[in-house]
């Protein structure tokens, strides 16, 4: 009779998630969301999306800080009141270590994406590591503050990769709309900002994460984005605070908010634009 009752209410909850979501009455899918899996995994420390019951997205900006456009999209979040998470490579951070400080004075929060930005899956776990502390060590340098969050370039990862991210010590934050903002190696034309708008408009769901890029396309086509976004009435947040907004609320130390290193303290290799990084 338990057994019977309790296949009952996972197809009563099935048929209820189904009319609001369209999504699948396989048992494994009701299982998920009656737990909340769906949204957070917390053995892979794995983020996949905000609560669908709250208007609110966050923002990414991944493969920064880029000299030529970071500083257009930082003043338009600025001007439009929004903060927003900056997966940031640690090889870029080195080479603009003012930019880093400025995103993080204006408010915003920076997450791990590696020191070179290679595809992990061709790594070794030894590599991976060195990848994700080499990049977490020069944040430090920087700002003298930690990163929590991490994003694997192109999202090339397996459960595997996942819980050894979980292991040093970041939650991976997965995304669900994804602009296809970005420059493709060897075709240098500038994606059109109509297109970036339209295309995560076209997608956009409460406790989405938009996945965009730190680009010159981006940059042109944030304020259309923005708001078309308020528009909708969703309120813009960043990757944290989405975190603490889920059925179970996950609470993660925010590294937004001034640095508190020097620049008299910061070693010189992490300064001087263009030095080469230590490897």
């Amino acid at each position: 009779m338990i057994a019977a009752g309790a296949i009952l209410c996972l197809g009563a909850a099935g048929f209820l998630y189904t009319r609001r979501e369209h999504i699948s009455l396989r048992p494994s899918s009701i299982l998920a969301r009656l737990e909340g899996t769906n949204l957070y995994n917390p053995s892979e420390a794995l983020f996949k999306r905000g609560n669908p019951r709250q208007k609110v997205v966050a923002l990414t900006m991944d493969d920064g800080p880029h000299p030529k456009y970071l500083p257009t999209i930082l003043s338009i979040l600025a001007a439009n009141h929004v903060h927003a998470t900056f997966f940031e490579v640690g090889e870029m951070m080195a080479k603009s270590p003012n930019l880093v400080r400025q995103v993080l004075a204006d408010g915003n929060e920076i997450g791990d994406h590696t020191m070179t930005h290679p595809r992990l899956i061709h790594l070794t776990p030894a590599q991976i590591k060195s990848e994700i502390m080499q990049c977490q060590q020069t944040f430090h340098a920087i700002t003298g503050k930690q990163m929590n969050l991490f994003r694997p370039p192109g999202f090339r990862e397996d459960p595997k990769i996942l819980k050894e991210i979980k292991a040093l010590g970041f939650i991976t934050v997965d995304y669900t709309t994804a602009a296809h903002d970005f420059i493709v190696k060897g075709n240098f034309a500038k994606p059109n900002p109509i297109k970036i708008a339209a295309s995560v408009m076209d997608r956009l769901k409460p406790g989405g994460i938009i996945l965009l890029h730190d680009a010159p396309g981006t940059a042109e086509a944030l304020p259309e984005l923005l708001s078309e976004i308020k528009a909708k009435g969703y309120r813009v947040v960043m990757v944290s605070q989405l975190l603490a907004g889920l059925p179970h609320p996950i609470t993660v130390a925010t590294d937004a908010g001034p640095c508190t290193t020097p620049m008299s303290k910061i070693p010189a290799y992490a300064i001087a634009d263009g030095a080469k990084i230590h490897h």
